[in-house]
């Protein structure tokens, strides 16, 4: 399980990048077959730059290595070739992980916005100042609700169109100045309130909703269809209000929970099956979606 692999090594210093939302029931092999991101895959990147070998058993039934230990090569890449092949090239049965050391000083910061755009420009001021988080996401206010109504108690301004997570790490004394940097950016983007987490159980408690978000959704509603694009930062506010456009046309909600630090949206379609003719029109919606962020120049992740 991918939360594992950090506990087994936490105390040696160290700790595996990649963290979707579901590390704690994950697995590694999963995350192979998938290459899978995660909060942190702004800095540090997806699977793919954290797996320096694997053993593969391969159609025919035969074993081979893939990669040499080595977190660069000069031979043919047919390790990155088949992480993120989806179990069609083979079956993964040894993984050997990138670790990276415990960062000195962590901290996280939580802005809530009036509105998406507000959100949204927050994180373009954020990268365009030259600052490189750890992590940069949004939740918007559906999900924000649906989060503090799973946690029982309000972690999150209940009437804030948007809220936004910025982690930052390093060495503390740069740590204390890219914070008080992205504090004033968001204050200048149009933040309503902001607070910043330097305790390592604060800054879990602040994450935690975000971690936890597809599962609060899936306590609001019996099922919700989640959508995958990339859009380019800039395109953020534009493709967020025509989807919110689209969520009112088709007549079905959407609740958005993303990595705005590289533009991945996972809008989630919420919907009941007791609705008639419901799986069509969430399926042109979720289409429709995806045009959105090709015509933005993004792609479908």
């Amino acid at each position: 399980i991918n939360s594992w692999v950090t506990r087994a090594v936490a105390g040696e210093g160290f700790y595996y990048a990649p963290d979707p939302s579901s590390q704690v029931v994950c697995s590694i092999g999963g995350n192979v077959a998938e290459n899978s991101g995660g909060v942190h895959c702004l800095k540090y990147g997806v699977t793919s730059n954290h797996v320096l070998g694997l053993e593969v058993v391969l159609p025919d039934g035969t074993t081979t290595q893939l990669g040499n230990g080595l977190a660069e090569s000069c031979e043919l890449d047919l390790r990155g070739a088949f992480i993120g092949s989806e179990g069609t090239l083979g079956i993964a049965t040894a993984i050997t992980l990138r670790l990276l050391r415990a960062p000195e000083c962590v901290n996280v910061l939580l802005a809530d916005f009036a509105t998406m755009e507000a959100a949204g420009e927050a994180v373009r001021s954020v990268t365009a100042s030259g600052l490189l988080p750890a992590g940069m996401e949004i939740m918007d206010n559906v999900t924000i609700n649906a989060v503090n109504d799973f946690f029982g108690y309000d972690e999150y301004p209940r009437d804030a169109a948007a809220v936004l997570l910025i982690e930052l790490d390093g060495q503390d004394a740069e740590v204390q100045a890219s914070a008080e940097r992205a504090d004033a950016l968001c204050r200048a983007a149009g933040a309503r309130g902001l607070r910043r987490a330097q305790d390592p159980k604060e800054c879990a408690v602040l994450w935690k909703g975000r971690k936890s978000a597809f599962s609060a959704v899936g306590k609001i509603t019996p099922t919700y269809y989640v959508q995958d694009g990339v859009v380019p930062r800039s395109s953020l506010p534009s493709v967020l209000a025509a989807i919110e456009r689209l969520s009112q046309e088709h007549g079905l909600p959407v609740a958005n929970v993303f990595h705005a630090g590289d533009g991945n949206l996972h809008p989630l379609i919420l919907y009941s099956l007791d609705q008639p003719d419901v799986e069509r029109s969430v399926k042109e919606l979720g289409a429709a979606i995806l045009r959105v962020c090709l015509d933005a120049g993004g792609s479908i992740s």
